[in-house]
This record gives C-alpha cells, sequence and structure tokens, in this order.
C-alpha cells in the first residue's frame, strides 16, 4: 500500500524537528529593529525585534529584569544615541542595559581603564535549551577584537548568584559578528565621544553547547574592552533557514542528499534526492565566456558526447556554466543545433524529465557555486507559444540562499570557440582553464506562480540566462519538487501536527518564514 504524501511529509517533519542542531557560540549576521530612524545608522532608540544567525530567523525576546556590577569604574561610562537625550542621573550601566533592547544604549569598557568589569544579569524567567541558540549578546565596535567571557546563572540572587562551571570566550569572526548596521551615538566618557558611528557587532549561544547546563536564570558576562548594548534570551519563534541541504561525498562528486525548504500551506517538508524531478541540457549558447564545464580537481575531464550530464546529475561540484546573458524572454527561444544562422538564443534551456506541477511555495532549485557573491541570472519559461500571461524574473546575488561550501577545488575547462549550440558543446575541444580552492554552494528558489503559471500548472522546462555582460553564471543543479497531490483537511491536519515540534516549548508558532 502506498503511503499518503502527507504523512510522509509528516514522519519527515517530525524527524527533522529531532535533527534540528543547536548553535555553537556563532556570529549574529543581522537583525531588524523598531525605531523612529528610518534606516542606519541610528541616532535614537532602536528595539531588536528579530535576529538572524547561523541561518535561523529568531525572535520573540526578554530582556534582563534585574543586574549587579562589580568593578566598574566611577562614574559608570555609558553610551547613548547621539539625538537621544539621557539625563545625568540616568547614565548608569543598569539603566542602559535593564529591560531594553534598544541597541543605541550600552556602557563603555564596563572595567575602567585595564581592569575586568563584571555584569550579572538576571532574566524574569527561566531560559531552557531549546531550538538553535537562546541567548544573544551585542556590542559596538568595526571589528571582532573585544573579548567577552560569559557564565550562566542557575540560581540565587543577583548579588549572590550560583553559577554555572563553563565559562565561554568570545572573540574572532568565527563568534561575534560585524553586522552591516550602525549606530550613532555620544558618551559619557572622561573624553566624551559625539557623533562617532560605529557598527553593531553580535553572538549567538547555546544554553547547553556552550555553557554547559540545561537551563539558566540570568548570565555573567566579564570584560576589559568590550562595549555591550543588549542582552536578550529566550526566543519564543525561531524560523528555519528557508533552504537547508543535505549531501553525500562519493569519490570526487558531492552529492545532493535531500533538500528541505518551505513550501506555504505544506509547511516545512525534507524530500529525499532520488524523489526530485531531473533536468535534461537541450540548448546551450555563450558567445563571450568560453570556459563552460566546470568539475572537482583530480575528476577526469567530461569527453565528447557527455558534457551535458555535468548538470543533469545530482552533483553540487559539477556543472555546466557562464550561459549567454539576456534580460529575459517574451517569445519562444530559438535553439538550433547547430547554429547554422548564428540566430541562436543566448542561454542555456533545460527540460524536467517529467513535468513540474505549479504547487505551494517554491517548486524549482538551482544551485550555483561561486567563490563570493552568487552570481545574478534571469529565468524564463522555455515555451510561450501564443500565451502573454508568462513573463521572466531575474535573480540577484541576495535572492540566494549561502548553504555548504565544497570540500574539494575546481577546474574549469575552456571551450576552443565560442559554444553557439547543445551540438557544439558536446563536440568542441575542450582544455584546462581556471582552478582553485573550494567554492561555496548557493540555492536560489524558483516559484513558478511567479513566471504567471497558474496552481498545478504542468511546466516542461526552463530557459536560463546570465544578467552579466561576460556571461558570469554557474549552475550546477537543478532540480524540480513533485506536487502530485492537494491535501484534504484531514491530511493537513496530521502534517501540522509533525510541524508542530519545529516551535520551542515555550511558545506554539507555526515555523513558517516571514
Amino acid at each position: 500500500m502506498r503511503t499518503s504524501p502527507a504523512l510522509q511529509l509528516a514522519v519527515l517533519a517530525a524527524a527533522l524537528c529531532l535533527a534540528l542542531p543547536h548553535a555553537v557560540a556563532v556570529p549574529v549576521t543581522a537583525f531588524t529593529v523598531s525605531s523612529a530612524d528610518p534606516s542606519s545608522p541610528y541616532r535614537t532608540v532602536a528595539t531588536i525585534t528579530s535576529i538572524v544567525a547561523g541561518g535561523y530567523t529568531y525572535s520573540g525576546f526578554v530582556t534582563p529584569s534585574q543586574i549587579n556590577t562589580s568593578n566598574s569604574p566611577s562614574p559608570e561610562v555609558v553610551y547613548w544615541g547621539q539625538d537621544d537625550t539621557l539625563l545625568a542621573a540616568e547614565r548608569t550601566v543598569a539603566n542602559v542595559l535593564l529591560s531594553s533592547a534598544d541597541i543605541t544604549r550600552g556602557t563603555l569598557n564596563p572595567g575602567g581603564a585595564g581592569g575586568v568589569g563584571v555584569i550579572d544579569l538576571m532574566f524574569p524567567s527561566t531560559i531552557a535549551n531549546g531550538t538553535g541558540a537562546d541567548v544573544f549578546l551585542f556590542d559596538i565596535g568595526d571589528d571582532t577584537t573585544d573579548t567577552w567571557s560569559v557564565r550562566a546563572i542557575t540560581g540565587g540572587t543577583v548579588t549572590s548568584p550560583i553559577l554555572g562551571s563553563t565559562t565561554k570566550t568570545l572573540n574572532g569572526s568565527s563568534q561575534l559578528g560585524v553586522t552591516a548596521t550602525q549606530i550613532t551615538f555620544q558618551s559619557n566618557a572622561s573624553s566624551p565621544h559625539s557623533n562617532l558611528t560605529m557598527h553593531i557587532v553580535g553572538a549567538a549561544l547555546d544554553v547547553l553547547s556552550d555553557l554547559g547546563v540545561s537551563s539558566l536564570v540570568g548570565v555573567r558576562i566579564s570584560s576589559t574592552n568590550a562595549d555591550p548594548s543588549v542582552v536578550v534570551a529566550g526566543p519564543s519563534t525561531v524560523l528555519l533557514p528557508p533552504l537547508m541541504i543535505t549531501t553525500q561525498q562519493v569519490g570526487t562528486s558531492v552529492n545532493l542528499d535531500s533538500v528541505s525548504l518551505y513550501r506555504d500551506e505544506l509547511g516545512h517538508v525534507t524530500v529525499p534526492a532520488a524523489d526530485l524531478i531531473g533536468v535534461d541540457l537541450v540548448h546551450f549558447k555563450s558567445t563571450t565566456n568560453q570556459g563552460n564545464l566546470y568539475f572537482p580537481t583530480g575528476a577526469s575531464a567530461p569527453g565528447a558526447g557527455n558534457r551535458a550530464s555535468l548538470i543533469e546529475d545530482l552533483a553540487l561540484n559539477t556543472g555546466v556554466i557562464n550561459p549567454g546573458a539576456g534580460t529575459g524572454l517574451t517569445v519562444d527561444p530559438i535553439m538550433n543545433s547547430p547554429d547554422q544562422s548564428g540566430t541562436n538564443t543566448q542561454g542555456m534551456g533545460v527540460l524536467f524529465s517529467t513535468p513540474v506541477l505549479n504547487g505551494p511555495g517554491p517548486d524549482v532549485i538551482l544551485f550555483e557555486i561561486d567563490d563570493g557573491a552568487p552570481d545574478a541570472f534571469v529565468v524564463s519559461p522555455i515555451v510561450f507559444g501564443t500565451r502573454t500571461d508568462l513573463n521572466a524574473v531575474s535573480f540577484l546575488s541576495a535572492d540566494y540562499v549561502p548553504l555548504d561550501t565544497s570540500p574539494l577545488g575546481y577546474q574549469v575547462y575552456n571551450a576552443s570557440s565560442p559554444v553557439t549550440s547543445l551540438l557544439a558543446l558536446e563536440t568542441l575541444g575542450f582544455g584546462p582553464g581556471s582552478s582553485g580552492n573550494p567554492h561555496q554552494f548557493f540555492g536560489a528558489l524558483i516559484d513558478l506562480s511567479d513566471l504567471g503559471y497558474g496552481a498545478y500548472e504542468p511546466v516542461s522546462g526552463l530557459f536560463l540566462q546570465s544578467l552579466d555582460s561576460g556571461n558570469t553564471f554557474d549552475p550546477t543543479l537543478i532540480v524540480g519538487l513533485q506536487s502530485e497531490f492537494i491535501p484534504e483537511p484531514a491530511t493537513m491536519f496530521l502534517l501540522a501536527g509533525g510541524l508542530a515540534c519545529l516551535a520551542r516549548r515555550r511558545t506554539s508558532t507555526k515555523a513558517k518564514r516571514g
């Protein structure tokens, strides 16, 4: 008997819940704030509303309710937004750190000149070890040279705390993240700051993995040179990355093993690679960039007649790359082979092994590999016919989801002359081109609805073009997702039960990307 697809998804979601990783001192990469200022740099109150760290997005925090400081200078040195007002009596560490997630307020060098300042912060409720990170610390600085020591407070009082045995030291770019957000501030230092602009730096800690306890009621932070601004904990909502993958290395190939992603009302689903829909390369033209074959260092160069397989297999580190540039199509592409009249359309065309139905959320995943920001591209229908309701969609670097890094180096092979057709790709001579260190994988999620297709409409293929005049765009794998069913209410209820575990125990929330 065949298992219901909804039941399969529910079981996969429950398995995913058990496999969710815990953070180990990861940098904060971004966050959002609520502020009267329209954008960074913030000069007045800017309260954190969500945090991104380790690929997760967190929201719904608690702030400290009690504080005790040791070895602080007198008077205590604090900073606040340049356009904010802080009366002399309010210029205390307690005032700027308690009950606030305002990134524009904090304390400078809590130990004074050369001393080690100690700040004990108690939360209003117990913070249990949950999904991902549990405690977040923020600092100001344009680098990651500040050093923090952090310990869990497991009980006692703010003036006589019971401390966990583990001390976590934070420094360097692997643990502290310099975000793009800045503040402009002033201070009451002996040489007061005024109109000084700096970046916000942040770190995310896991209660168990980093601090060695299953729960805590507060944290002790100590430092000689850190400038703490915000300490928050206990996010009530944890959103998974929009795309996660598992891989398996077979020889020199890094093969896709599974994908996990959001599909709108289906929630977060995990799909084995064997159940994805593959593609056949049916067209390729690139007259500007002849570096068109990508494979790992140590692998044999693909021979004539076998080169299209580099984009048709499940390997993330092989591909047919640098297709021709364009701005997207409005009519059918010209895909003659050979290109006798020279009129073939620049770019690459793929047909799915079976049509992809336009289901909930993303329907197609394109993987790209790069040593920096991923390359921009535009995707179009491969068949328009007489339809005028279809359109192209552009993907810029920011539209990709960053994924793993290949464990292997790469080798590019260059064509002996510009590739103008699929026949030319398979028959021209190719020789070694550039090579180098491992590249990072990136994923682009393509929703066929964005191209104008109707709900559950079958789509036979797509046409891809670089958005760069130099034809730089490095696709290594293109797969479709199956959408062979429309869940009934009863099966959707079962699916929801499997997905419920993705929320933290304290608050039952739907783990869906906002």
